[in-house]
């Protein structure tokens, strides 16, 4: 029998299906972004490899709104150019981190969970695109004492998604704060299983936190992120080719939701 984290009750927007919240002052669609000010206590990080249009077009889009927060870049040794243009990234708000070898992504991840001197560690995936500021604000003003907070997925104890749209007992499934675009309390982390190179990184992390009753909270991205799900597998599958400017797309009727 296992216990799950306690998951705020939020008001759903009617119109919208997927799980999380009505993001806190949300810029109206109609405005432009403005840039944010560093007033959070928040590291960044990304991790790369391979994805050389992808990751371009995730970093920039997260500098156009913050341009001072604390960013680390890590790439996993790429050879398809991606790994010089981290290079010249390095600045005074910018660590970049060369790796010598494929270390995965969620180990990657958790050493810079390991380095971090802030109080959240933000982390991003390289297939995403943000659309405007705010995100990290509302975020941290909403995850308070919980541990985590980004896009809600149960899933089973090895990692795999449960279809959502059906009944299922949730005594079989844990909550699991997606990484591609979360926040994490760098404390509680710590204390917890550490991100692992599987497909489901955090995965062993939110066990873990299912198992102590922590608390993660849902949030609706969409009006910042856009995320092209499963963006570096479907390059390596052949599905999808990189362009100037990665477009969206969505998976078959059919196909599993990838984690």
């Amino acid at each position: 029998m296992h216990s799950h984290p306690v998951l705020r009750e939020q008001k759903q927007p009617k119109k919208e299906p997927q799980r999380g919240i009505k993001p806190i002052s949300a810029p109206k669609p109609e405005q432009e972004p403005e840039q944010e000010k560093n007033d959070v206590d928040i590291t960044a990080v990304v991790v790369n490899f391979e994805t050389e249009e992808l990751i371009k077009n995730a970093v920039n889009s997260f500098r156009k709104f913050y341009p001072t927060i604390p960013l680390v870049i890590v790439d996993n040794n790429s050879t398809d150019g991606s790994r010089d243009w981290i290079r010249k990234q390095k600045n005074e708000f910018t660590r970049v981190v060369l790796n010598r070898s494929n270390k995965g992504h969620g180990p990657a991840l958790h050493r810079e969970f390991l380095r971090a001197d802030t109080k959240y560690v933000f982390t991003f995936d390289s297939d995403v695109e943000f659309l405007r500021g705010g995100l990290l604000e509302s975020m941290a003003a909403l995850i308070r004492d919980a541990y985590a907070i980004g896009w809600l997925r149960w899933v089973n104890f090895d990692g795999v998604a449960v279809d959502e749209k059906k009944p299922f007992d949730k005594e079989k499934y844990c909550p699991y704060i997606h990484p591609y675009s979360a926040l994490y309390d760098r404390d509680i982390y710590l204390t917890l299983s550490p991100f692992v190179n599987n497909g489901a990184p955090a995965v062993f992390n939110m066990r873990d936190a299912n198992k102590r009753g922590l608390e993660v909270v849902p949030f609706y991205l969409a009006p910042y992120v856009k995320h092209l799900v499963a963006g570096t597998r479907r390059m390596w599958k052949g599905h999808w080719y990189p362009g100037s400017k990665p477009k969206l797309q969505e998976w078959k009727d059919g196909e599993k939701y990838p984690i």
